[in-house]
């Protein structure tokens, strides 16, 4: 047995309007042209984009334009980073002032997965 390794492709940078998912993701949210969240928003597009490039495991780069599951499934993830200020943790019926359960997701891709899983094109083992 050789001593050299087998290591896959990275995977593909797919083709992203990561400007149009954020614009969508402004809407939805409903905050104006001059709010302060805006570029956080933006910022949050841009890392939802490279967390499913790096899910969706793609050995050639995707047209995303084309597949509107893709696009709204980076939506729902812009929102979902957004809204829980990417946080690292899990944490459910967190303390609040007004004592309103609060569910911060460890896992942002959880609800996304069954929208973008028909789109994923390589499964690791390991």
């Amino acid at each position: 047995m050789s001593g050299v390794g087998y290591l896959p492709p990275p995977p593909a940078a797919n083709l992203w309007d990561v400007q149009a998912i954020a614009d969508e993701a402004i809407a939805v949210l409903r905050l104006g042209p001059g709010d302060v969240d805006v570029g956080k928003v933006e910022q949050a597009a841009l890392v939802a984009t490279v967390r499913l490039d790096g899910w969706l495991d793609a050995v050639d780069p995707l047209d995303t334009a084309a597949m509107p599951d893709l696009v709204q499934g980076a939506v729902e993830l812009t929102i979902e980073i957004y809204r829980t200020k990417d946080a690292p943790w899990g944490v459910l019926d967190a303390w609040s002032a007004d004592t309103v359960p609060v569910r911060i997701s460890a896992d942002r891709l959880r609800s996304i997965r069954a929208l973008v899983q028909p789109r994923k094109q390589r499964f690791g083992v390991g």
